[in-house]
């Protein structure tokens, strides 16, 4: 028999190898010695990093031989017979429950819970599922990858409890016995296949084994970090000694306010409060406003040196918190619900009207169609006829235009009452899929982000008072996905309504499990929106927060600065003005521009070094030659001993993006301002930008976060490609700004402008200097990525993409930059090409 276990990467701290090895031996006899050859790799901790939401404490892949008498029946029923063939399993130790009751509430047992809380990690599982097979398909690129199936496995050690759901394994132990239980049980897994190539003959051998090693290989290049990433690790071990000062202050649950400028290391001080914090075993959300920020951070976290413990930090952002908390309590379904109601009210008032004229002006109609039939076709005539009737206003006349279209423009078929209830009914079931269907909720929730977290705050403050007003008693169907009532049914459903009660402890038990953290950590501060602020009050009230506040320079998500005064205790540490990452050249400019746009006090001190860094303006129109300056940086950084993707940061606008892939993809429901229900045929664009292909190559390989956010995979070896507004928080050794004088107009010209802090009442604060100090904090933003050196392309008048919109007349930002560039001539720190 050859059954070989195979540890990597050292040895899992959840569960004993020795008696998971026994484990093996024994089922394996136990299913009659039908498998004799058996590979289970068991790599431990796997280092790159798939999801800010949740790492893969063990990455299990068990390959079966195929060959004539070695096979593992998992399952035999008179029906038909379930074999192991492979498995790659991601899976996560749960351990905060391991004394907890645990509760099983429904037949099919997929409801786990606490004596208060659902154990719901379905977030974190796709998560898992998603972010694996992506990295295995586009990283480590294994050959025919086309049916790769990851099932993901939480394992939540109990004492006293061993169940089984689909991706849930409920014990004591982590042995081969339960593992094989759960195979048993698992009824969404069907044929045990991950991986369809280890299947074929004579792939058990030299083949698996080189797509192992693939894996491994392709995961510790990925998770190889530079310089500057070991600097930031070493400064949190650091720091984490300093924060032991405010050990007092988060025991007692103090809300911690971190003070300072760009640059100053803020978040790095925060991500130092979340790392002690977990060292002295308490759970931390880390909150923060940057999709890409949250990987880096999250990238941080897990490449610094970790002691075992049984709690976790979670990093992301305000948006995906605060989503999943209202998916999962059916809010934005019961918003969508009140909004269709509205919606089909007005369809159905509009047709009536419609139908009303028509019967009150038949005749006329008829005459119409009489006298103007030979020169004119039918429908032409009744759309004049709608489109000037006076008793009908925009939304009805648009509805009956759609009306004439839907029925081939026969006035016979128009009269028929039958096609009236059709033509309502299509409309309805269009926008139903508008508000209703499960990939939409995102776009309602973005749509209308503060109302709807002003609803979930009544949730939480008044059930009685939203269940009475969104009707959630009579919304069992509209809600069985969201909350599961199906599996459910017996504790939620009394009579195909859903009682107060049952919905009240449904909500308690939801918010339970969300707010099982010990510390909040909040970047950026000073943009949160109120409702935000309030919600997290109230959510983790008696909990310590900890916020990294920058103050009104760097406002820029809302015009109005968040106040965290509250009743709560709250100590404050202001940190210097002196920069922790960037050097004396960058900050100079910085401060000048600062100076230039009004923002004052900004002040920034250098970073203490013994070389200046450098400053190139370039006002020539980027072409092929622009691989040089490229291939020159990433030279820059490998001599400081950077990776590629700490080397280089390149920030541009989304004009400066090239269409590689344009199709239809079907239409797309709008309400407009009249609330009629539009449908329009729409096209999906992917987007890069124009000058990539030159960089690839001259083998220069790229993330280009333009295209997909969606999975940020980053490799160590990629330099990162992003638009402007989503560099906040990032940083590199050198920065490339392209077309930043679009970007300045860009957002001098922006709506949100003119209404920048419209709280503060001053006589020199003029609408114009509003635009231009708004337009300056976002350039502000950008400029102090840079570490040592700041690459600035500056567009000509004629190439600038928003000259005709928001263009103001003056070139107030080039003059900035001339002005700086003739006061610093014969400075060898600054390089200027024309």
């Amino acid at each position: 028999m050859a059954i070989e276990i195979i540890p990597i990467n050292g040895r899992c701290p959840y569960f004993d190898y020795n008696v998971f090895e026994q484990s093996v031996y024994k089922t394996l006899k136990d299913l009659d010695n039908t498998c004799k050859n058996i590979k289970i790799f068991l790599l431990n901790n796997f280092p790159v990093l798939i999801s800010n939401l949740i790492n893969i404490d063990l990455l299990l892949i068990i390959v079966v031989e195929k060959t004539q008498g070695n096979y593992y029946i998992v399952r035999k029923d008179k029906n038909y017979t379930k074999y192991l063939y492979n498995q790659i399993i991601p899976i996560k130790f749960i351990t905060d429950y391991q004394y907890n009751q645990i509760y099983i509430r429904d037949k099919k047992g997929e409801i786990i819970y606490t004596e208060n809380a659902e154990l719901d990690f379905s977030t974190e599982i796709n998560a898992l599922k998603n972010g694996l097979s992506t990295y295995l398909k586009e990283k480590v690129e294994l050959e025919k990858l086309e049916h790769l199936y990851i099932n993901p496995l939480i394992f939540i050690k109990n004492q006293s409890t061993r169940h089984v759901t689909n991706n849930y394994l409920v014990a004591n132990y982590f042995t081969f016995e339960n593992l094989n239980y759960y195979f048993w049980k698992n009824e969404e897994e069907k044929y045990f296949n991950s991986y369809s190539k280890w299947k074929e003959e004579g792939v058990f051998g030299l083949v698996v084994d080189n797509d192992i090693k693939k894996i491994i290989t392709q995961a510790a290049k990925d998770s190889k970090y530079g310089y500057l990433t070991k600097k930031k690790i070493d400064l949190l071990t650091d720091q984490i000694y300093n924060i032991r000062t405010l050990r007092e202050e988060i025991e007692v649950k103090k809300l911690i306010s971190i003070e300072g400028k760009a640059g100053t290391g803020k978040t790095n001080r925060l991500i130092s409060i979340a790392q002690y914090c977990l060292k002295q075993n308490k759970n931390v959300l880390f909150l923060t406003y940057n999709k890409l920020l949250v990987y880096d951070i999250s990238l941080l976290l897990q490449n610094n040196k970790r002691e075992n413990t049984q709690k976790n930090i979670v990093v992301t952002t305000f948006h995906s918190f605060f989503f999943n908390i209202c998916r999962k309590i059916g809010v934005i379904k019961l918003i969508g619900q009140k909004r269709y109601e509205e919606i089909v009210e007005v369809l159905k008032i509009s047709m009536a009207k419609v139908y009303e004229v028509l019967k009150n002006n038949l005749n006329h109609i008829e005459n119409l169609l009489t006298i103007n039939r030979v020169y004119q076709k039918e429908g032409d005539i009744l759309k004049t006829f709608f489109q000037n009737h006076k008793e009908l206003n925009e939304t009805e006349t648009s509805y009956a235009i759609e009306y004439t279209n839907f029925n081939h423009s026969n006035i016979q078929e128009i009269l028929k009452e039958e096609n009236i209830e059709n033509f309502i009914q299509k409309k309805k079931e269009a926008v139903k899929d508008l508000y209703f269907s499960e990939n939409k909720d995102s776009i309602l929730f973005f749509k209308d982000y503060e109302e709807v977290l002003r609803v979930l705050f009544k949730v939480f403050l008044n059930p009685q008072e939203f269940y009475d007003k969104y009707k959630v008693g009579n919304s069992y169907e509209l809600l069985n996905d969201s909350l599961a009532i199906e599996s459910k049914r017996k504790f939620l459903v009394e009579n195909g309504k859903i009682p107060f009660n049952s919905y009240k402890c449904l909500i308690d038990e939801k918010k339970s499990f969300f707010c099982k953290y010990d510390v909040i950590c909040i970047d950026e501060a000073q943009d949160c929106e109120n409702i935000e602020k309030e919600l997290l009050f109230y959510l983790f009230k008696g909990k310590a927060i900890a916020i990294a506040n920058g103050g009104q320079e760097q406002l820029v998500r809302y015009g109005k600065l968040c106040n965290w005064k509250s009743p709560e205790i709250i100590t404050t540490h202001t940190l210097k003005k002196k920069s922790l990452r960037t050097k004396a050249a960058v900050i100079d400019f910085c401060n000048f521009i600062a100076k230039k746009g009004g923002i004052k006090d900004f002040n920034l001190e250098p970073l203490d070094s013994e070389d200046q860094g450098q400053i190139i303006f370039d006002f020539r129109t980027p072409n092929n030659d622009i691989a040089e300056l490229f291939l020159t940086l990433q030279k820059k950084g490998e001599l400081n001993h950077n990776s590629t993707y700490e080397s280089i940061l390149t920030l541009i606008m989304p004009e400066g993006e090239k269409d590689f892939s344009l199709h239809q993809y079907g239409s797309v429901i709008k309400i407009n301002e009249n609330n009629y229900i539009e449908e329009n045929n729409i096209s999906e664009k992917k987007a890069d930008w124009y000058l990539l292909p030159i960089l690839e190559d001259k083998g220069i390989h790229c993330y280009s976060a333009t295209r997909d956010k969606s999975n940020p995979i980053f490799s160590f070896e990629d330099m990162r490609i992003m638009h402007y507004e989503s560099c906040r928080g990032l940083e590199a050794w050198s920065v490339c700004c392209f077309s930043l004088n679009d970007f300045f107009y860009g957002k001098y010209g922006d709506e949100k402008a003119e209404r920048y802090l419209l709280n503060e009442k001053r006589n020199d604060l003029t609408n114009e200097m509003r635009k231009i100090m708004y337009a300056t904090t976002w350039v502000l933003m950008a400029l102090t990525r840079a570490m040592d050196t700041l690459y600035i392309q500056l567009n000509k008048p004629n190439d600038m993409f928003l000259k005709q919109k928001y263009y103001p007349g003056d070139p107030i930002f080039e003059s900035w930059v001339e002005e700086y560039i003739s006061i610093n001539q014969g400075n060898n720190n600054i390089k200027v090409i024309r």
